[in-house]
């Protein structure tokens, strides 16, 4: 729902806005005749242009949990064929093991080049856009998802992965990542007592934001014996602050409370009620960007029924996704992420 709001009100801004990225408005307006003879190409598309959407990396990776791998968006104006993309990757030692697999994403769903940026290039009316779209004029281009993991089984050491290399037909291009650690000597020790979770958070989605805002999503917590929350905070963490924090409290009868909580103040959870716990932070590396993939470390304190004090775990990996065709615009000179920052400014006004 908030997709299609933004995309509405985004048209709209463009439609106001084109004397900055689009010829004169003040063109006449093209007849159903003039608007059949179109230019051949009215958005034209770079020849063989493919992109992997892997900046603003920032992650590490733990030994100690199940996931091992990161996924990146990989855009084309083509359609890969089996077994044709290269992917390699440089790190401090070149002996890790890793795999790589990817698939197209939304492949029963095709999604067309949108009208908000067909005005930032052409500057036309509703009718020009429609027959472009309907002749096949207006730019295709395909989403896959590229998946490398990582054998962290094998591995006794810290190592930094540095750049991931691409060769798709005959073109290689190499992806510098800010940071992106496997560490297989951190070990975790953190007492768990008393409650049952569902921590752990994959491929979670991130939104643009002016501030870097990231929904670390529901965290729940099920009682199997009473206990008292005391604390969320994140482990080892150099940039992101946790804001914004409610709790939804189910007793054993079905009913419900919702409160803020200011992660710190004792909560007590009887046996047989439930929490889910929804926080967000502010990640200055995520404020202002469109593409990033990150890992986030939840930790939740507790004291045990029997006084122990108590630690459970959440490793999170999140990813941000945007419209292919915005990310090509913005590579191609629109500068799309500004209205999408103009936007987030707005719905907080």
């Amino acid at each position: 729902m908030k997709r299609k709001l933004f995309c509405g009100i985004l048209t709209f801004v463009l439609l106001f806005s084109l004397s900055a990225c689009a010829p004169s408005t003040s063109a006449p307006k093209k007849s159903e005749e003039q608007a059949d003879i179109l230019q051949d190409e009215p958005v034209p598309l770079k020849e063989n242009y493919w992109h992997l959407a892997c900046e603003n990396t920032n992650a590490v990776l733990y030994r100690s949990f199940g996931a091992s791998g990161l996924e990146f968006e990989l855009i084309s104006a083509f359609p890969l064929e089996a077994d044709e993309l290269v992917v390699d990757v440089e790190a401090s030692n070149p002996g890790i093991s890793y795999q790589v697999s990817y698939y197209q994403q939304n492949a029963e769903e095709e999604e067309d080049f949108p009208f908000y940026l067909y005005q930032c290039y052409q500057g036309m009316d509703q009718e020009g856009y429609q027959i472009a779209l309907d002749q096949g004029k207006l730019p295709k281009l395909y989403r896959y998802i590229v998946g490398i993991k990582f054998d962290l089984a094998k591995m006794g050491s810290v190592e930094r992965i540095d750049v991931i290399s691409l060769t798709l037909r005959g073109e290689t291009k190499r992806y510098e990542l800010d940071s992106l650690v496997l560490d297989a000597e951190q070990e975790f020790d953190f007492e768990e007592d008393g409650i049952l979770t569902t921590l752990g958070v994959m491929d979670a989605p991130i939104e643009i934001s002016k501030d870097g805002v990231l929904d670390l999503t529901d965290i729940e917590l099920q009682a199997e014996e009473t206990f008292t929350l005391t604390g969320l905070s994140f482990f080892e963490e150099d940039t992101a602050v946790m804001s914004d924090c409610s709790v939804v409290l189910t007793k054993a009868d079905g009913t419900t409370t919702e409160m803020q909580w200011d992660r710190k103040t004792p909560m007590s959870v009887m046996k047989g009620e439930s929490v889910c716990i929804q926080v967000f932070c502010k990640d200055p590396q995520l404020a202002g960007v469109m593409e990033a993939n990150v890992t986030k470390y939840i930790m939740v304190q507790y004291e045990s029924k029997g006084g122990k004090t108590c630690t459970e775990l959440m490793q999170g990996i999140y990813r941000m996704r945007q419209g292919m065709y915005d990310l090509y615009a913005e590579a191609d000179g629109i500068d799309v992420l500004s209205y999408y920052l103009a936007y987030d400014s707005a719905a907080e006004d």
